[in-house]
């Protein structure tokens, strides 16, 4: 079966092996921690306050109108954080969102088809007077490069929540 071929990683620092946060905007305690890694040496912490937590977010240049696929590592060590994939910037409409609050490394990876040339890729503590401290590594945007006239599928993976290039006939009966 054809697999679909895909662009190399569009996300600036996103393994965070720099040992900093360059390419990224970061809010309050948010900090590169060994003790973050999923691989290599460096993760990022979003350090929770009891407030508001941490915050980190970074506008990824896309065409729009074609398919990314984003991919990440997170592990909520506390009270969780929501991941939010938005379309034009951080005031822009979620394409993806999820609160995550699992305690062991997770990997994230979602579908999506901006209809703006920017993706922002947001993590943002929670809080409610708990200190939550969130990991995060191994960033990934790539852009897929999919034909359907040559035997590739549109949402095979169905990652886009719905039928999405498909013909659903169960609806139809």
């Amino acid at each position: 079966n054809p697999v679909p071929e895909v662009s190399g990683n569009l996300v600036d620092n996103g393994n965070f092996e720099t040992g900093n946060t360059n390419g990224w905007e970061k809010h309050q305690s948010t900090a590169v921690s060994a003790d973050a890694a999923y691989t290599g040496y460096y993760g990022i912490k979003l350090g929770g306050n009891g407030g508001w937590g941490g915050m980190l977010n970074q506008d990824v240049p896309v065409v729009a109108g074609k398919s990314y696929e984003i991919s990440l590592w997170i592990k909520a060590v506390a009270n969780g954080v929501n991941v939010q994939i938005k379309d034009g910037g951080t005031s822009g409409p979620d394409l993806k969102a999820n609160w995550v609050t699992k305690k062991e490394w997770t990997q994230l990876v979602y579908e999506v088809v901006p209809t703006t040339t920017t993706l922002c890729i947001n993590f943002c503590g929670g809080g409610n007077g708990v200190a939550e401290d969130v990991y995060v590594d191994d960033v990934d945007v790539v852009k897929l490069e999919t034909a359907t006239s040559d035997g590739y599928l549109t949402n095979g993976s169905f990652e886009t929540g719905g039928f999405s290039g498909w013909t659903d006939y169960a609806s139809a009966i």
